[in-house]
């Protein structure tokens, strides 16, 4: 009876066990992920049932003991597996993995759409403003629903991401994934002992998946581990682990943006969103770009104008701006009368300055923003003048693969 328990509950596990990825693209199945944080009661049945068998043929006390560990191994990964789920609770289900695979579908299709329109200059025209930039937008109304909708269809994808990162319990992440990978080792190496005493052990515990420890890497800094052969991962995995990697380097820019105050770090925030729904990753905050712009809109906002160009002969143009304040390298300007959070939605919609938001080839940023007083206000009608600078040149301090590279015209 108790092998034909055993059996049965060995036929269940493999019944529920999920199909690996398929890196061919045909009938692609779920995430590495999903496989990671499934957890089912056969798991935890079978290391009963091995241990319950062991006892009954009485087999010697070594191998008695190798059988209970092994069970206990596999109702601990099957409680790992469950909290991975409960921490992540966009994974779990092959009808969720296939929603994700259609909605990465819908994205790649949106971004391709988009792409087309945004360095088509003819379509999206960047007349620049010839009154103080407050709106209406001056971006075309075509190319904008297009935008719009390439934010939308990235969304599923950026809450798998946010999921996968465990955000919060960063640290118990890496505790639960470590620990899952150090049963699956001492459960091979007991199913190798059990099998030169003629004895079947229970399923291996799954270790944690390539994508898992990918993840694992970033949240421990380590990119050149999460980005290794990162090009030969499935559609799917790949698309997760961009996400997920621009989370983490917006995350960290977050961190050194204390000085752009709450509105200065919302605006930030908001461009490397759009960035990432465009398939780029966000910049890295360069606190040389801040100084440069920062210095600008304050002198814009005490001096009264609003122009690209200060008439201070050493600080006439952005790059000499730029250069002053310590940046060697290539820049480009966005300048707005409004706070940070609306200027970057005057940006995002405008020709000329959407091609700065969202060009490839600029890999860092400063953002600066100087709020009005009330005469000031009187005077511009706006919360505040506010800038950002994006360059090229300085080699970033996390690696900058194209996941997804951008063709212009």
């Amino acid at each position: 009876m108790a092998r034909a328990r055993v059996a049965r509950a060995l036929l269940a596990l493999a019944v529920v066990s999920l199909a690996p990825t398929n890196a061919s693209g045909d009938e692609p199945g779920p995430p590495l992920l999903v496989r990671l944080a499934s957890a089912d009661a056969a798991v935890r049945a079978t290391g009963y049932e091995l241990m319950e068998g062991a006892a009954k043929t009485q087999l010697p006390a070594a191998l008695t003991e190798i059988a209970r560990l092994h069970g206990v191994d596999l109702e601990r990964a099957a409680a790992l597996r469950a909290e991975l789920a409960v921490a992540v609770p966009a994974l779990g289900t092959p009808a969720q993995a296939k929603a994700l695979v259609a909605a990465i579908e819908r994205w790649n299709a949106a971004r391709a759409k988009a792409r087309a329109a945004m360095y088509d200059e003819e379509k999206f025209p960047a007349p620049g403003p010839t009154v103080v930039m407050r709106g209406p937008y001056t971006g075309a109304a075509a190319v904008k629903s297009l935008l719009v909708a390439v934010e939308k269809a990235y969304a599923p994808l950026d809450a798998y991401a946010k999921a996968a990162q465990g955000l919060g319990d960063a640290k118990a992440q890496l505790a639960r994934t470590d620990e899952l990978g150090a049963i699956a080792v001492r459960g091979a190496e007991r199913v190798l002992v059990l099998a030169r005493h003629g004895r079947k052990a229970s399923a291996v515990p799954d270790a944690p998946t390539d994508l898992a420890v990918r993840i694992k890497d970033l949240a421990a800094e380590n990119p050149e581990l999460a980005l290794a052969e990162y090009e030969k991962l499935a559609s799917v995995d790949r698309a997760v682990l961009f996400a997920t990697y621009g989370r983490a380097i917006s995350a960290r820019a977050q961190k050194k943006a204390a000085e752009l105050g709450i509105e200065g770090r919302e605006g930030l925030e908001r461009i490397d969103h759009m960035r990432l729904a465009f398939g780029l990753l966000p910049y890295e905050l360069s606190a040389e770009l801040s100084r440069s712009v920062g210095s600008h809109v304050v002198e814009m906002r005490d001096d009264g104008y609003f122009s690209h160009y200060s008439p201070n002969a050493a600080r006439q143009t952005p790059s000499l701006r730029a250069k002053a304040a310590g940046f060697e390298g290539r820049t480009g300007e966005c300048l707005a009368t409004a706070g940070p959070l609306d200027a970057v939605a005057i940006w995002m919609w405008d020709g000329g300055h959407a091609r700065i938001v969202y060009d490839a080839s600029y890999e860092w940023v400063g953002l600066g923003w100087a709020a009005c007083s009330p005469a000031q206000f009187q005077r511009w009608r706006s919360a505040g003048f506010c800038g950002i600078n994006a360059g090229v040149g300085p080699a970033t301090t996390w690696p900058r693969p194209e996941f997804y590279p951008v063709e212009t015209k």
